[in-house]
C-alpha cells in the first residue's frame, strides 16, 4: 500500500513514549503518548493536581528498556492544567542529551540540570537521584500493559485537530528559537561592552603611560646635560684662575659628541625622536616646534592635533568623537566635530 497523505501526521515511531509525574520521588502519574501529548498542549489536565510538581519525559524500545530521559518541571493551576504552553522540545533534547546510567540498552541519553544539551532551559530541568531512576523503572514495569495497549491503538484524532496540534507545537518550537536568539544577542552585546570597555582603559593607560614616559625621557635628557656640565666645571676648576674659562654652548654640545651621547624624546603623534648633540639646542629652544616639524606640521598646526588628542570630543557639544591618532591626516576643519556637527562638504 502506499503513503497516504497523512503519513507525516502519524509517523511511525522507533521508540515508545511516556511522561512521569511526581511529588518528591514518588510518581503519582503515568501518561501514554496520547494523554502525554493532550496535556502537555493544555488539552487535558491532572485531576487534583495543582502547583509545581516534577516531571520524567521517557522514551523506550520495544523491549521496554530505557533509551531517554529528560527532567523538568511542571506548573499547573488549580484544576490540574498547564499554566504555560509547554516549551521545551523534549525530541530535540533528546537527540542531543549527554549520556546517563545503563539500565539494560547501553547508556541512555539524559537531559537534566547538570548536563542541559540546549541554551537557555537549565532553569527548567531537575537533576535525578538513585530513587528516582528505581522509580521509573518500577512504574514502567507496573504500566507496561496499559501503555503497550496505549500504544498500538489505532488514532482516534481527527486530522484537522492533530494538524492543529502540530502547528502549535512548530509555533512553540519557533518562539524558542526566537528567544534563545534574543538570549545570544543579548550575550554578544554585553561582551561588545566589555571589549569597548576594556579598549578604552587600555587607551587611557597608554595615554598616561606614553606621558609619563615623555617626562621621564626629558628628564633624563636634562640629567645627562647637567652631568656633562659638572663634568666640564670640574674640568675648568682645574685650570688656574686667572685664565678665568668660560664654558661656552659650543664646547658644551662637542663635549657631548665626544662621549657618543644620543638623547631621545617622545611626543604624541611623531614617536621617538632621536637627539645628536648638535641638535639639543634646537630642540630645547622650542620643543613642540621641533616635533611639529618632524611631522611636516606647523607648530600652530601641531598644537591643534594635540588638543584633538589629550580631549577627543566635538567642539561644538562636547560629545566624544573618533580620535585620530596620525596627525598627518588630521583635519581640524573636520575631525573636530561629532557626526551631527560636521560641516556639510
Amino acid at each position: 500500500m502506499g503513503n497516504s497523505a497523512l503519513d507525516w501526521v502519524y509517523p511511525v515511531s522507533s521508540h515508545i513514549e511516556m511522561l512521569l509525574v511526581f511529588k518528591d520521588d514518588q510518581v503519582l502519574n503515568v501518561l501514554d503518548k496520547n494523554q502525554m501529548d493532550l496535556f502537555l498542549d493544555g488539552d487535558e489536565g491532572l485531576k487534583e493536581r495543582s502547583g509545581t510538581y516534577k516531571a520524567v519525559y521517557v522514551q523506550t524500545n520495544f523491549d521496554w528498556l530505557l533509551q531517554s530521559i529528560v527532567c523538568f518541571y511542571v506548573n499547573l493551576d488549580n484544576e490540574g492544567y498547564m499554566v504555560e504552553q509547554f516549551p521545551l522540545p523534549l525530541q530535540r533534547m533528546c537527540d542531543t542529551a549527554g549520556p546517563g546510567p545503563d539500565f539494560g540498552a547501553g547508556r541512555i541519553r539524559l537531559a537534566c540540570k547538570s548536563q542541559c544539551p540546549i541554551s537557555g532551559y537549565k532553569t527548567q530541568l531537575w537533576d535525578p537521584s538513585t530513587v528516582i531512576f528505581s522509580n521509573i523503572q518500577e512504574a514502567l514495569e507496573q504500566s507496561k500493559g496499559a501503555l503497550f495497549q496505549a500504544s498500538t491503538e489505532p488514532q482516534d484524532e481527527d486530522p484537522v485537530t492533530t494538524i492543529k496540534r502540530t502547528l502549535r507545537n512548530e509555533e512553540a518550537a519557533y518562539r524558542n528559537l526566537s528567544q534563545q536568539l534574543q538570549q545570544e544577542l543579548e550575550q554578544q552585546k554585553l561582551i561588545n561592552e566589555r571589549l569597548q570597555k576594556q579598549i578604552n582603559q587600555f587607551e587611557k593607560r597608554k595615554a598616561t603611560h606614553d606621558e609619563i614616559s615623555l617626562r621621564q625621557e626629558n628628564e633624563a635628557l636634562s640629567m645627562q646635560v647637567r652631568k656633562l656640565q659638572l663634568v666640564l666645571e670640574k674640568a675648568a676648576n682645574k685650570v688656574p684662575l686667572e685664565q678665568n674659562i668660560e664654558i661656552s654652548d659650543s664646547q658644551l654640545i662637542e663635549a657631548l659628541d665626544q662621549q657618543d651621547v644620543m638623547s631621545v624624546v617622545f611626543h604624541h603623534g611623531v614617536g621617538h625622536i632621536n637627539l645628536t648633540p648638535h641638535k639639543i639646542l634646537d630642540y630645547l629652544e622650542d620643543p613642540i616646534e621641533y616635533a611639529a616639524h618632524q611631522v611636516g606640521l606647523s607648530k600652530y598646526e601641531y598644537k591643534v592635533w594635540l588638543k584633538h588628542h589629550d580631549h577627543p570630543h566635538c567642539v561644538v557639544c562636547d560629545e566624544k568623537i573618533a580620535l585620530i591618532g596620525n596627525p598627518k591626516i588630521f583635519d581640524a576643519q573636520i575631525d573636530v566635530y561629532c557626526e551631527r556637527h560636521k560641516p556639510l562638504e
